[in-house]
């Protein structure tokens, strides 16, 4: 599932949807901070500024590995055009 593409976020909250923590299939008790390897992973700025708003719309494939929602639907428009 991934991040929702609109309003609040949280690192540890626990609504999914709109839990860095909870996406990153980390308990929401669990220490986390914008500068862990996997937070920025997720939103894919391996380093230099980040901010909350970097994660909308992105989640994990099963295995890990990060995508955005975002690219989805530019890859869907790219296939309408044809």
């Amino acid at each position: 599932m991934a991040l929702e593409l609109s309003g609040t976020m949280s690192l540890a909250g626990t609504t999914l949807g709109r839990s860095i923590a909870l996406e990153l299939g980390l308990n929401t008790s669990s220490t986390i901070s914008l500068n862990d390897a996997s937070v920025r992973g997720l939103a894919g700025i391996a380093s230099g500024t980040i901010s909350i708003s970097d994660f909308f719309g992105k989640g994990l494939e099963e295995g890990g590995s990060a995508f955005s929602a975002f690219d989805a639907f530019d890859a869907f428009d790219a296939f309408e055009q044809f």
